[in-house]
């Protein structure tokens, strides 16, 4: 585990709208981290300026349309549990007055999300991707994988490189009881990227 300071993490999170293997996705967050360190919840900011990443942050909402009319599926019971525990972040993706976050098409989206991660493998001393860390191996890497497979563009993070944060923070589960997911993909990843540190340094130091 002590290794793991040697790499490059990144936490991904993202919305849907379904729980299936290939859902519509609502939103894409990732935050670029130093696992060795312990970040406070507001050391973390969005992009500015109504772009979709900086040196450290990804994060927009997608269309969704074209993703319903390419088969990706999404179910009414998903939609209630958004309007019912995340209205207001669920009305941002869908461009009410007043949100700030970007709406892509998908390819957009999915191209912006390669060039993060290409970005963040240039600035490694070997070259090598950062570690991505999402809640689920089954989830988020597979939902995303299953958005570029829907628009056949190539996801450039390596299966190697694709690590599950709910398996470290259930081995450990006395850490982040005091972070609630509010289920707005770019708060989730702080919290969950925060307890990974928190877990890392705990059993590392």
């Amino acid at each position: 585990m002590k290794n793991l300071s040697r790499y490059q993490h990144v936490m991904l999170d993202m919305e849907t709208l379904s729980v299936a293997d290939n859902p519509v996705v609502l939103s894409i967050s990732a935050i670029a981290f130093d696992i060795a360190k312990i970040n406070n919840l507001d050391d973390f900011k969005r992009p500015a300026n109504g772009q979709i990443r900086d040196d450290i942050s990804f994060h927009c909402a997608l269309e969704m349309d074209d993703q319903i009319k390419r088969g990706l599926d999404y179910n009414n019971s998903t939609l209630l549990w958004h309007l019912n525990h995340n209205e207001k972040f669920f009305r941002e993706c869908l461009g009410q007055k007043g949100s700030t976050i970007p709406i892509l098409v998908p390819v957009a989206a999915l191209e912006g999300y390669n060039e993060y991660i290409r970005a963040l493998t240039a600035k490694d001393k070997h070259y090598r991707q950062p570690l991505v860390w999402a809640c689920g191996a089954i989830n988020d890497h597979r939902w995303l994988d299953s958005l570029y497979s829907a628009y056949q563009i190539k996801n450039v993070t390596d299966f190697r490189s694709k690590v599950c944060y709910r398996t470290i923070r259930d081995a450990f589960p006395g850490f982040g009881r005091d972070r609630v997911n509010n289920h707005d993909s770019f708060s989730d990843c702080v919290n969950q990227l925060i307890t990974l540190q928190e877990i890392y340094n705990a059993n590392v130091s």
